[in-house]
């Protein structure tokens, strides 16, 4: 606000005095003039910038590999390795109760890059049948490394044995994941686990063996 209009008198006495005139017509009065930024176009850059943040989400979303769930392959084979190892025991002592003193026996050092405890691969011989098993813990801890069935009267699974058409394992385990030649080949989501199936000229099974590898 400033003042127009003001005036300076002196005195005879020589002093200088200054007054205002304070006629209202001389008084001015500017008005002070407040800017108010409107708020909807920095609202605008800040929605657009979260809109394009969530587009940036949503593309390294969709370029991230999806873990994808076992199939219905995967459940089968996994259930059918399951059955199969209840057929022979879960630990040397019981195969050994269900099939007899085996054979041959051996036990040979294993070591794993994963854990620094000892292990053994321990390997039961009958005739046609050979089942090797991953030991540690001195026994205490034992599960399949392999089982192979070239002979004899041993059977996998849902009655999957030597001779079996490839129709009835095809019924068991669907179509296979691999052919190669005469040998059918399956394996679980893990990887670690394979079966495979050798058929003979007229389709049916010559041999078959389920190997486990450990990680």
């Amino acid at each position: 606000m400033t003042l127009e209009g003001a005036a300076d008198t002196c005195d005879n006495d020589g002093r200088r005095h200054c007054a205002a005139s304070m006629n209202p017509e001389a008084l001015q009065v500017r008005p002070m003039v407040f800017r108010i930024h409107d708020p909807r176009p920095l609202a605008k850059g800040l929605d657009r910038r979260v809109f394009l943040l969530f587009l940036f989400a949503l593309c390294l979303l969709a370029a991230a590999p999806v873990q994808a769930g076992p199939t219905e392959a995967d459940e089968r084979v996994d259930a059918f390795l399951d059955e199969t190892a209840l057929l022979f025991g879960a630990s040397e002592a019981d195969i050994v109760k269900k099939l007899g003193e085996p054979r041959e026996r051996q036990a040979v050092p294993f070591t794993s890059p994963h854990d620094d405890a000892p292990y053994e691969i321990i390997t039961l011989s009958y005739d046609g049948l050979l089942l090797s098993l991953y030991s540690m813990d001195s026994g205490q801890r034992q599960f399949f490394h392999q089982i192979r069935v070239t002979g004899g009267p041993a059977c996998f699974a849902r009655n999957i044995c030597l001779g079996t058409p490839h129709e009835r394992l095809t019924t068991a385990l669907g179509q296979p994941e691999e052919v190669e030649d005469n040998i059918w080949r399956y394996s679980d989501m893990s990887g670690y686990n394979e079966l495979a199936f050798t058929l003979d000229a007229n389709g049916a099974i010559d041999s078959m063996t389920w190997t486990a590898e450990a990680d």
